[in-house]
């Protein structure tokens, strides 16, 4: 932020940050994943609201241009209940451990072991990951089961994204915005001339 501070001392500066390791994570279904890179990204919006904050001349805005996956909490029905303790005994992402697996499937137990606290896994399961032709997504729909959570979708979703925003003109961000009209209203709050 000070370099992007210096150079722009005068016009001011425009920066934008991606998370995009929450899409891919949530394309493949990874719940731990998802969770961990959203958790990155909301560092990241803590340094930018940190600087707004100090600065007083800063507009920070938080969207989704998509939501992936569709996942939902207590999968099952309402009486089932989501175990999040087992999620935050995940060491690597369903992605990573699916690498792990070897082609002959020896080593599912192992893996399931030393990388998600699993140690009994059942014989269907084994056999699910065995077979599967992507071993992440096997691995991941493994652990969604057992954590109470399912993902509706491997794609994007027709969900709504919230907008969140702070700094100049942060009530223009109210309602139901099109996508379109979040660039405008940046726009204005610089100062910029689209025509």
């Amino acid at each position: 932020m000070a370099l992007l501070e210096k150079k722009g001392k005068k016009e001011g500066f425009f920066l934008m940050v991606e998370g995009g390791r929450i899409d891919h994570v949530a394309h493949a279904n990874d719940p731990a994943g998802t969770i961990g890179d959203t958790f990155a990204f909301d560092n990241a919006v803590k340094v930018a609201l940190d600087y707004a904050k100090k600065d007083k001349d800063t507009l920070v805005v938080v969207v989704a241009d998509h939501e992936t996956g569709g996942l939902t909490i207590g999968a099952g029905g309402e009486d089932v209940k989501a175990d999040i303790t087992l999620l935050s005994r995940l060491t690597k992402t369903a992605e990573f451990m699916g690498k792990q697996i070897k082609a002959d499937g020896s080593n599912i137990d192992a893996v399931f072991a030393q990388y998600a606290g699993i140690n009994d896994l059942s014989a269907a399961e084994r056999t699910g990951i065995q077979s599967a032709s992507k071993k992440a997504l096997a691995v991941a729909n493994v652990i969604s089961a057992r954590a109470g959570i399912k993902f509706a979708s491997t794609g994007h979703t027709g969900v709504t994204v919230p907008v969140m925003a702070v700094g100049d003109k942060e009530h223009e961000f109210t309602g139901l915005l099109d996508n379109t009209e979040i660039p405008k209203i940046i726009a204005e709050a610089m100062d910029l001339d689209l025509n």
